[in-house]
């Protein structure tokens, strides 16, 4: 995740608040843009409880059981984000497969598992399916009953999501966000108007 963020900052590094406006209690509006460009620009409106996102990556809306404010949202982890998350291209529970992910949570699973054998487990396992099964949530969802004999009985429990992730542009969307903030935050900071002179 923080790779992400790293990634999606070296994005946005270039750009400002190029509007913020507050329209009453009710509305208020932020666009996020490069200056004189389109590239990634992301405009927030937030009515009342209901927060819509528009621009170059892409569209949602989330929702809140009570009015809030676009610094609140700014401050709210991306578990809490994504689960107001309403309507987006990949719908309301909107996650997608990391190879990487998954293959960690499996490495972890042996590593951590007390069963005898555990070792040879995890070569039979590799040896079997060489990993393919985690190129994508389908073909890991379709490696089926296979699963119980590697991971046990109770591996329904953890074993679907192993290797969902928020997606980028879900990330990039709350970043800006937060970025937008630091420096409205920067630009409203009180300057010094009497220097001390030495």
């Amino acid at each position: 995740m923080s790779n992400n963020i790293e990634f999606i900052a070296e994005q946005f590094k270039d750009h400002i608040v190029s509007e913020h406006e507050q329209h009453g209690s009710d509305i208020e509006l932020l666009v996020w843009q490069k200056p004189n460009t389109f590239i990634y620009k992301v405009t927030y409106l937030c009515h009342k409880n209901v927060l819509f996102i528009s621009g170059d990556i892409g569209e949602a809306v989330f929702k809140w059981s009570y009015p809030i404010g676009l610094k609140a949202i700014s401050e709210c982890n991306i578990d809490y984000f994504m689960e107001k998350c309403e309507a987006s291209e990949g719908g309301r529970y909107w996650r997608e497969w990391d190879y990487s992910v998954a293959l960690k949570c499996i490495v972890d699973h042996f590593r951590n598992s007390d069963k005898k054998g555990r070792a040879n487990l995890f070569h039979e396992f590799r040896n079997s399916f060489g990993f393919t099964c985690l190129n994508s949530r389908e073909e890991w969802v379709n490696l089926g009953d296979n699963r119980e004999e590697f991971f046990g009985r109770d591996a329904w429990e953890w074993i679907y999501g192993i290797g969902d992730v928020y997606p980028l542009r879900a990330q990039a969307w709350l970043t800006g966000l937060k970025m937008a903030f630091e420096q409205i935050g920067i630009n409203n900071a009180p300057q010094n108007q009497n220097p001390i002179q030495i």
